[in-house]
Formats: structure tokens, sequence, C-alpha cells
């Protein structure tokens, strides 16, 4: 925008040419009459001579200034005689017609610039006309640029026509501006009739005047039948108190904003969000503003239902829970810890997580919370002492979290007593099967055909006390019982008969002392060098022991089995080919088998999901072969019998022969699943706050509608972890598409790869199509994703959720968020982006039609005054912004601008300084934007932290407009106007002359308003007091000067609040 004035051709600059012209004409014929009376009177001529050389010097300076000034107009501005041929030109002609001036002098005009048949009528009509009056036309070029072609004749003063100015203006933007002008009017016009909300426009005493066609949908009658009842009979009787408070509030303060109940023609009950505000306050007119909420606060009830189920969730874990900060103090501990503890809830909160164990145990637990806050996250087993002293093993877990902006430990403990007492009695019966293997002795024997011992070795006296020459010739038979020697000779005799081996043949014999010794024998048939059948050799070997052992581990096994399955976690024994060997009850109850059916299967094979069956058992080949270490603590997915996926959380153990040789492992597993199910939803619902949180401050700070649309894209990737985002616009009048506006996440060129037509099933062009939310969790089998598969599969897509943006009844684009997860988007999730996408939606509109405004600015703001008068508007917006998050305080920041201009005059302060102030009074609270609006609106006393961020928004205020190119010192005002002169304000802590006098005099004018002023945790104190307040602190918090004047106002010039 041109800053200088505006130069362009006024016809006074044209009427001081012929003055100047007939000025010097007169004078010359006067010189000369001089000349021709006076030639003999020499110094009279000379005197003449030297008066005509000054008039000529004074008409040449005027000519060159009329020449520059002719020149310094921008539009092109030429001159011609009566044959329309250019006597004259400026500058910007000669520019436009592409030539030098030389060759401009002498042409028909119409061969130039602007081209044409001939003169344009104008003209003809100027020359035409006695008067030196204005004849204009519009002009189009092929180019497309519109002149406004101006012409006008000079003549001299007997009326004889001289030449034409004919100045052309180009007004294409202006065409243009009021073209979109038009337009956007039209726009508002149907976003009026196609709003989403209801718009109700009535009197204050609640007369129906007019509502949009949504307002007709919201109550379910027809407008000339709304216009029949009362506004304030919209709402339930229960409502009406509520509602007559609100038109009161109207009245007062010219806007509210409150939530009520609508009742449907059909009689239900409607929840709704409405937003009054006077817009014609001579005439008592109020735009209502009617938001359906029922939604929300159904969503609302959801997040709280949601919230107590988390709740009970935690407290039914099978184990303790607890979340506790950096500096060890818990904050969040279900019902288990203290039962198991001993602990009361009190004692609990006021102790340390280490108080819970002694000795070595209490060091290895404060080592291992280091690691989770230093690492992420950390296991260990530790004995937890009780209150009564007893010590109770337990397997801990713990994670470090973030949770609103905070970093926390979060964990678990399992109680591993019953695994501990069967992991002893499992070490106790192998040493004891150990043992019995180790002292078993065997003793070798030869039989002839007829059953009789021909050899027998010395090891028999050990077993049965006979030395071998005493059994030499007997058979086996004769030293055992006789129903004994019946039953084995049966068995002998089969295998004597087939000539066939036998092995493992358990039998009891009796000893020389008469002791009964159970002997297990193998035997194979030998032949004679005939080939004859000659006998049997073998080795008998005393297994009474190993069966008692037998006995005694079976009773082992069976007692560790029962304390197995009382445990409540999965316990699973592999071997070193992965398959099976021991489950336990809970186990087969969590994988739906019966133990038959899991034990002697492959894990791999038969209980993990098919993509992660591979990896697994590499790692379990890995670690058995010594290559890899195993992971004591990990999570993983199982299948069940029903087809489904559990999470389990395991806990690892190595299983070695005697040699210390890796021959299996032993996991316990925990079903995490529905606490994963939970952290999953929680942290979707976190991150899809975190996104919208961001996306808000980017809609506050963008300044162009394609900032915008990066920025999101960006915060939605960057901020809210997902994928990929884009955004794409409907575009073409025949077969539309989608094209991409902004993205993040992708390669380039990516999007851009295939056309996006509107038809396609993909749930972006659906959302576009149809206008509404499309989400696709398992993209891997969704069909209407099968044009689109090469693109997912390569960018590891697994769910898609499409918002469409929205311009009335139509969508003109959508957002389209990706995430490799498959099933994401819960339903909260889901609910927080769609707002979100509505907050774009909402900015785009206002992007375009702020940019829409502010082109018709720049083309009509062409003074200071007016950009003065926009400048302001933009602080009363802002100011605006505050009022409407604390109604509280409404009016408070106009008020204190009116007493900072009445003390800057007090004190005697330049105009354009008191305007400057003026301006940072209007917007000092802006900062509060930022803070929640229960802390603002809340009744009674804050707590520190909440003072915390009431303290926080000067800087935020600062925050928000630094830069914006006041040319006053409006954002340090904004900063500086809670900081006292002795250093005790804040946020900087300032002192003296380090606070601008803006702040000092804003200082005095906001307490004074404030105290001044009733509040939600006080009633008005009144003037007095707050004169009493500023006189008090006078020279220690506030300016002297800045206070006495702010007396004097008050006192002595009657000044009050308007």
């Amino acid at each position: 925008m041109r800053k200088d004035k505006d130069t362009r051709h006024d016809p006074a600059d044209a009427d001081e040419l012929v003055r100047l012209t007939e000025e010097l004409e007169r004078r010359n014929a006067a010189l000369e009459a001089q000349v021709r009376e006076q030639d003999r009177n020499r110094v009279a001529l000379l005197h003449l001579l030297e008066d005509l050389e000054h008039e000529h010097k004074q008409v040449e300076q005027a000519r060159r200034e009329w020449t520059l000034a002719f020149d310094a107009i921008h539009d092109p501005v030429f001159l011609h005689n009566a044959d329309y041929r250019i006597v004259r030109a400026n500058r910007a002609y000669a520019a436009r017609a592409g030539l030098p001036f030389k060759d401009l002098i002498g042409k028909p005009y119409w061969e130039v610039f602007p081209r044409g048949a001939g003169p344009l009528p104008s003209c003809r009509r100027a020359m035409s006309q006695a008067e030196e009056t204005e004849a204009a036309e519009e002009v189009r070029l092929d180019t497309g640029e519109i002149f406004l072609s101006r012409s006008f004749g000079v003549r001299d003063a007997q009326g004889a026509y001289l030449y034409s100015v004919h100045v052309l203006e180009n007004v294409t933007e202006r065409h243009k501006s009021e073209q979109a002008l038009r337009e956007s009017e039209e726009r508002f016009r149907r976003l009026f009739e196609h709003s989403n909300d209801a718009i109700f426009i009535h009197t204050l005493t609640g007369e129906l005047l007019d509502a949009n066609a949504q307002a007709e949908r919201l109550l379910g009658y027809p407008l000339d039948v709304l216009k029949t009842i009362p506004v304030t009979q919209y709402s339930p009787p229960e409502d009406a108190e509520l509602g007559r408070r609100a038109f009161e509030e109207t009245r007062t303060k010219g806007h509210v904003r409150f939530e009520s109940h609508f009742r449907h023609a059909n009689g239900n009950l409607i929840d709704v969000e409405i937003s009054s505000r006077i817009v014609d306050s001579a005439k008592g007119i109020v735009q209502g503003v009617v938001r359906d909420i029922t939604a929300r606060k159904r969503a609302e009830e959801a997040l709280r239902d949601e919230k107590l189920f988390s709740d009970e969730t935690i407290e039914s874990l099978p184990g303790v829970f607890y979340l506790f900060d950096t500096g060890g103090r818990f904050v969040r501990w279900n019902r288990s810890l203290e039962i198991v503890s001993g602990y009361s809830h009190d004692e609990i909160g006021s102790m340390h997580p280490a108080d819970l164990f002694t000795g070595a145990d209490r060091q290895h637990i404060v080592e291992r919370i280091a690691e989770v806050f230093e690492k992420g996250e950390s296991t260990a087993e530790a004995a937890f002492t009780a209150k009564d002293g007893r010590r109770i093993p337990f397997f801990f877990t713990g994670r470090r979290v973030e949770l609103a902006g905070t970093v926390y430990l979060v964990g678990m403990g399992i109680d591993i007593s019953a695994r501990t007492r069967a992991e002893v009695a499992l070490r106790q019966s192998e040493e004891k099967f150990r043992s019995l293997v180790e002292t078993t002795s065997d003793w070798i024997w030869e039989v002839d055909r007829d059953g009789r011992y021909t050899y027998i070795s010395p090891k028999v006296e050990t077993l049965l006390g006979y030395r071998p020459e005493e059994m030499l010739g007997k058979s086996p038979f004769d030293f055992m019982a006789p129903e004994e020697a019946k039953r084995v000779r049966g068995v002998f005799g089969q295998a004597i008969a087939a000539r066939a081996p036998f092995t493992s043949l358990e039998n009891i014999n009796l000893r020389k002392d008469g002791r009964r010794v159970l002997l297990e024998s193998s035997g194979i048939p030998f032949f004679d060098t005939s080939g004859n059948f000659a006998g049997y050799r073998g080795i008998d070997r005393d297994v009474t022991g190993r069966k008692e052992a037998e006995t005694r581990v079976r009773s082992e096994r069976d007692r560790a089995q029962r304390y197995l399955d009382i445990a409540g976690v999965m316990l699973v024994a592999l071997d070193s080919k992965g398959n099976v060997t021991l489950i336990n009850r809970k186990g087969c109850e969590m994988l739906g088998y019966p133990e038959t059916e899991i034990v002697g299967q492959s894990w791999f094979d038969r209980f993990l999901p098919e993509q992660s069956r591979k990896d697994a058992r590499k790692i379990f080949e890995q670690v058995l072969a010594g290559e890899s270490r195993l992971t004591e603590f990990y999570e993983n997915p199982v299948l069940v019998r029903d087809g489904t996926e559990r999470v389990i959380a395991w806990h690892n153990r190595i299983l070695t022969d005697d040699t210390g040789r890796p021959v299996g492992t032993l996991s316990s597993g925990e079903d995490i699943t529905e606490r994963k199910w939970a952290e999953m939803a929680l942290h979707r619902s976190n991150r899809a706050l975190k996104t919208l949180s961001a996306c808000n401050a980017a809609l506050v700070h963008a300044q162009s509608e394609s900032e915008l649309l990066r920025q999101i894209c960006h915060v939605i990737v960057e901020t809210g972890a997902y994928a990929y985002a884009w955004i794409g616009y409907a575009a073409g009048d025949g077969e539309r598409r989608i094209r991409p506006m902004a993205q993040d996440g992708f390669e380039p060129g990516v999007l851009e790869a295939r056309p996006w037509p509107v038809q396609s099933q993909d749930p972006c062009s659906t959302a576009v199509r149809e206008g509404m939310v499309v989400v696709a969790r398992d993209t891997a089998n969704d069909p209407a994703l099968a044009e689109r598969r090469d693109m997912i599969e390569q960018l590891g897509i697994g769910s898609i959720a499409a918002f469409p943006l929205m311009s009335g009844d139509e969508a003109f684009g959508m957002l389209s968020i990706y995430s490799r997860e498959r099933d994401a988007f819960n339903p909260s999730e889901l609910n927080l982006l769609a707002e979100m996408a509505e907050d774009l939606n909402f900015g785009v509109l206002t992007l375009r039609a702020r940019t829409e405004h502010q082109q018709l600015q720049e083309e009509h703001l062409k003074t200071a005054e007016r950009l003065k008068e926009t400048l302001s508007d933009t602080i009363r917006a802002i100011a605006l912004t505050v009022e409407k998050r604390d109604p509280y305080t409404a009016g408070h920041q106009n008020k204190v601008a009116d007493l900072c201009v009445a003390i800057g005059r007090e004190l005697k302060l330049p105009e354009d300084r008191i305007e400057g102030l003026r301006l940072g009074a209007t917007i000092h609270d802006i900062g509060k934007v930022y803070v929640p609006a229960e802390i603002l609106n809340r009744p009674g006393k804050l707590s520190d932290a909440e003072f915390e961020i009431i303290k926080s928004h000067p800087d935020v205020g600062y925050e928000i407009i630094k830069d914006v190119k006041f040319p006053w010192p409006v954002a340090e005002t904004v900063r500086q106007h809670h900081e006292h002169l002795d250093g005790s304000g804040y946020p900087r802590g300032l002192r003296g002359e380090a606070i601008i006098l803006e702040a000092r005099i804003l200082a005095v004018a906001d307490v004074v308003e404030a105290m001044a002023s009733h509040r939600p945790y006080r009633s008005a104190l009144g003037i007095e007091a707050a004169l009493t307040e500023i006189e008090r602190h006078r020279g220690d918090w506030y300016d002297p000067a800045v206070v006495d004047a702010c007396l004097r106002l008050f006192r002595e010039k009657r000044f009050a609040f308007g």
C-alpha cells in the first residue's frame, strides 16, 4: 500500500496550469508593449528586462514543479489536441505504451494506449461540452484489465478549445474486490442459512424476529410457528430462572454465554450451549447462537464412565498397583497395597516406596527406581516387608510415564511366594533324583537255554547279599517268591519262545537276609557258533531306591503342581525343542485348553500369532545355544482357543541340566490384555488431547490458510505421533478430485502419484462426498481400500480416519490421519480428533473471511486514520476474547483503558503516547485466554498452583502480541502491568525505572477498577477502598506521580467509570 500523498491528477492542477499560462501570456504582452513604448529609454529597458527574466524564472520553476507532479501521478495521464494526437504524457503512460516520450508526441493516442478503432466516446463528449466538465467511461483491455477513462477539455478565457486531459485509472483490482465483496456477502448469507448452529434474532423482550433453518430443525417448528412463541419459552420451566438471569445479563453487559435445555416439538429435551449478544443496542436487537451439545454431553458422561472403569480396573488387579513421582511421593495405589503391606491409606501417603523394604532389598529397590526414571523401565524381585514384619517375595515392574508435564513411575507387583516355594520343591526333587541315579549299581549275568545262571558279576553281592558262586547253576526264579516267580516266568518264557530281547523287566528278588529287592532286568539272546539258541546275557539294576525316589518325586511334583495350580499367573515350561512340558491350571484357563491338549505341543507353532512365531523361535534357539541372553521380562501376544490374542507379561528363567547346559525355559505370565487396552485407550486419548491443544495453538498463531494447513499436519505427526496426516481440497467442475494442500510424514510425490476422485470408495473420498467422518480400522482387509492397497502396504498403514471440512452443507475438503496401528481411533480419541477437525474447519473459514476482509481493507483504507481504526477494532476483538472467557470481568479492560487515558492526560503525556497506552490497557489481560475458565470464574480462594497459573497471564499475553508491529510498547505494557516499584511484582520482579511508564499507569488503573468491581470470589469493595489501597502502597508498589494523578481525577475532578 502506498503511504505517500495520493498524487493522482486533480482538475485543480490543470486550472493552475491554465492560469499560469494565461498569466505568462498577459505579462509577455505587457512587456512587449513596454519595450515598444520605452525603447528610447535604455535604463528603463534594462530594468524591464531584469523583471522579465525574473518572472520567466518563476514561470519556469512553476512549470518544472508541475512537470514533477505530473510525472509522479501513478495512473497513466496524457494530453491530446483537437486531432486526438498526444501533446504531453506522464511517465506512467509512457511505461504502459512501451515507447519513449519523443516517439509518443504527435501520435493518435488510440494507436498507442489504449488501442482502439478511434477516439473514445468520452473524449468526443469532453471536447463538445462548452464547460470544463469530466466525461468518464470504462475501457476493458484484451489482457483483462479494466481502466476508468476520464477526460475533460481545457479552454481559454474566451471558451476556445485548447487541449484535453485524459486520465486512465486501473480499476481492475477494485472490480475484483467489489466482486469478492459481493461473493463474500453471499457466502455469509449462506453461512447464516446453512450454519450447523441455530441462529435466532430477537428483541430484549423475547420476540423472535428471524431464525435460520437449523433453528427450525433444532426445535422442530417452522419459522412462522416459532415467531408466535416467546424465546424464553423454548426452554422447559425448570430452566426459566436460568433464562431470566441470562436475559438480564445480556441487557446489562451486552452479551452472555451459558448452557441450558430446549424442548423439541416431540417433547424431547436437548442440551444446548447459548451465546447471546446485543447487535443493535438502540433497537434492543439480540443475536443468539445455539449449539446442540447433546452428543458432547454424552461423550463427557462416557468419559466419566471410562474413568470409573479405569479406577475399578486398578482396584481389581491381581497384584499391588502404584504410581509415584520422582521424589518418591505416592500419588495413586490400589487397595491391594494396603492389604499386603498392612499400612493404612494415610500411612502410605506419607511413605517413600523404599520404606516398604529392608536390608539389601531396600538398596536394590532404590537402584531399580533410579533406573526407571533414567532409562524408562525396569523390574525387580524383592521381599515386601509388611507392617507386622512379614517378608513376602514379590516381582515388581516399573515404567516411566509423563502426565500433565510431570514424570511418574507406574507399575505393579505380583506375589511370587507360591512360585518361590514351587521352585524350591522342584530343586529338591531334582537333587534327590540325581542322588539316586549316581548311587545306582548294575550287575551282569548270563543264563543258558534252560534259564540257569552261568555267569554273575561280583556286583550281585551288593544287590542280593549272595556271592556269585552261590547263585551259579540256579535260575533267577529261585530267588523270588513263588507268586513273583510265576509272574516273571510267564513274561520271560514269551521272550525265550520268540528268541527276542527284553528290556526294563521289573521283578522282585529276595536278598540273602530275606529283604525284598526290586530289580530291573534287560537281556538279549545269544547263539552258539552253529546258530543254535544258547541263552541270554543281560544286566540287573537295583531300582528299589529309584522307585522309592520316583514315588517321592511324584508326590513332590503333585504337591508343586497343586501350588502352581493355585498361582494367579500362567506357568509354562518348554524343553529344548520349544515343546510344552508343564503348564499350570491358570495357564490352561488363560489359553482355553485342557492340559492334555497343551503338554507336548509346540509353543511357537500352536500358541503364538503367525507374525511373531519366526522371530520368537529364533531368539529361543539363540538363548539355548548360548548365543544370546534371555530377556528376563517381556510382553507378547498369545493365541487362545477362540482365535483372539491376549497380551501376556512374562518373567523367564533358563532351565539347565547337571552340567549347566540349557535344556529349556520356565516362564510365568500374567494376562495384561485389559490393562494394555486401558493404557492404549488412555494413551490415545492423551495423544488426541495433546494434538487438539497444539492444533488450537496453531489456529491462534496462523497468519494464512496455507500456513495453518501445514502447521496442523505437522502437529498431528510430531505432537500426536500419528504416522501421516494430509489435508485435501475438492477441485474441478466435472469429475471432482481431491487435491493435496498440505501433508506431513509422507515422502514427496506419494500422495500425488495417483488421482483422488471424489467418487472413489476410500475413506478420504467418502468423507468429502458424504460430508461425514469415515474410519477404516483394518486397512489390510477393507474392500473400500482395494485401489490404494499398494500405497497402504508401502507406508505400513493400519488404520485411517478422515474428517470432512464443511462450508455450509457441502464439504470443500477433508483432513485424513493415518496410523500404523490396526484398530486405532477408539470413540474417545475419535471425538477429540473430530473436534480438532471442526476447529480447523472454523479456522480455515475464518482465515478466508479475514483474508477477504483484509483485501477489502487494503483497497479502501487509504489514510492513517482508517488504519488506526482497524488497529483499534483488532484490539477490541482481542479484548472481547478475554471477556468471553471471563464474563465476570466483562468490560474490565475497557474501563481500565478509560482510566489510563485520563491519568495519561493528567500527566500531560502526548496524545500519540496516550493512544498506545489505551490500546495496551484494552488488551492487558489477553493472556487469560490460556487460563482455564473454571479457575477464572471460581468463587473462593485459589490454591497456590492455581494462582501460579493466573500469574502466568502477563507473559502469555506478551507472547501472543510480541510479534505485532505496534508503534508503541504495547507488548511490554501487557507484560509489566503486575510489576511493583520495589521488585515484589511478577512475572520478572522488575524495579523502579526498569518498568515502563505505560505499565506503571496501567498497574494503578488495573487495581482501582478491579477493587471497585464485583468478582466471583468477593463483592465490589468500592472506589474509596481502591483509592486507599493505592495510597497505602504509593512509592513502594506504585509510581507516586501516577497515584497522585489518579487521586486528583477521582477526588477533585469527579472521574467515574462509564
